[in-house]
């Protein structure tokens, strides 16, 4: 039996949840996510960045998600990956295709791009394998 778990309106390919707490798991339920958003214990990027937020005291996933105000990233969407940093109440994404980007964000209205940027980019031998094009050294 299926159901569905985010009554989401728009059409989405990609999803990554991720746990929001300390390092090690949070037992006694006391981590406190970035003030600027509601309490959670979930948080979840579904592709074409829009994001929702779960706070199930038991942690089931399959209802209780509610779609948060957010600002998109200045990146291709693509690929999503998505993880919460604890140690410093940052939420980390890789992004692209060809070329992938690390952003952060602590509110999902602002967010940083790495340095680098685009983090990975392709190079011509990893274009030309792509492209079924093997070279020969010699």
């Amino acid at each position: 039996q299926t159901a569905k778990a985010l009554n989401f309106p728009k059409g989405t390919h990609n999803v990554q949840v991720t746990k929001v707490g300390p390092l090690g798991g949070d037992p006694a339920g006391t981590h406190t996510p970035p003030p600027s958003l509601p309490p959670h214990k979930y948080a979840m990027f579904l592709e074409c960045f829009n994001w929702a937020i779960n706070n199930n005291a038991d942690g089931n996933l399959t209802h209780g998600w509610q779609i948060i105000h957010s600002k998109a990233p200045d990146a291709p969407c693509g690929g999503p990956s998505f993880r919460y940093n604890p140690v410093a109440s940052y939420y980390y994404i890789l992004t692209g295709g060809h070329h992938v980007y690390l952003l952060r964000t602590q509110d999902f209205q602002h967010w940083e791009e790495s340095s680098p940027s685009p983090f990975i980019q392709p190079t011509r031998p990893g274009m030309d394998v792509a492209a079924g094009r093997l070279l020969l050294l010699q």
